[in-house]
């Protein structure tokens, strides 16, 4: 299967989403977007890797997601923050800028000979994720979003690794590494007291 032709949809599915789980509140539309995430993830590294490969990627991202998710629904952590509109258009320029500076920077990066291999969707992509999830940790204190963070910045690596190295046991590695980080953000989701979460925000 050719998964070039999805490249560029999947780098658009990739800013978007990365900016709604920055921009949303709700944790179930945040879970969401993660979800649909993972999908540009996995057609971003079928372009190098092996279908049965890649599918790795989609599969361990949608249980990272489930976990947390559950996790979530159990610990009656429903409330819908009403941030305000400063808020909102803060973290909206600043993802702004954030993927402003990528797109101006990645003729200049893909000029360089380690660099030159990966496909400028591909490098974009990952510099997006990575770019993002930065942003993420930097914003908050919540478990739940720190894990996300993570999630995403690991999801951005793993794109660009997937152009320089094919390999079976990094793979189940890495898988080990999002599922790890996924349980771990549970335990903590689950004994932080949501009244301390909210004030972390």
């Amino acid at each position: 299967m050719n998964f070039e032709i999805f490249a560029t949809p999947a780098l658009v599915i990739v800013i978007l989403m990365s900016m709604l789980i920055l921009l949303l509140r709700d944790w179930r539309w945040t879970i969401a977007s993660l979800a649909i995430q993972y999908l540009g993830v996995f057609l971003l590294v079928g372009v190098y890797w092996p279908f049965s490969l890649a599918v790795v990627k989609l599969v361990v991202g949608w249980m990272s997601g489930a976990v947390l998710g559950t996790t979530q629904m159990s610990a009656r952590h429903t409330h819908a923050d009403e941030q305000p509109i400063s808020s909102v258009l803060f973290r909206l320029v600043a993802a702004a800028m954030i993927i402003l500076a990528i797109f101006a920077l990645t003729s200049q990066l893909n000029q360089a000979p380690q660099i030159a291999e990966i496909s400028r969707t591909t490098f974009e992509g990952s510099m997006v994720l990575v770019g993002m999830g930065l942003l993420q940790l930097g914003m908050t204190a919540q478990p739940f979003r720190v894990v996300i963070g993570l999630l995403t910045v690991l999801a951005g690596f793993e794109v660009m690794y997937s152009a320089a190295e094919s390999s079976i046991m990094v793979t189940g590695l890495l898988a080990g590494i999002n599922l790890g980080l996924a349980f771990l953000g549970a335990y903590f989701i689950s004994v932080v007291d949501p009244h301390e979460e909210e004030q972390a925000e």
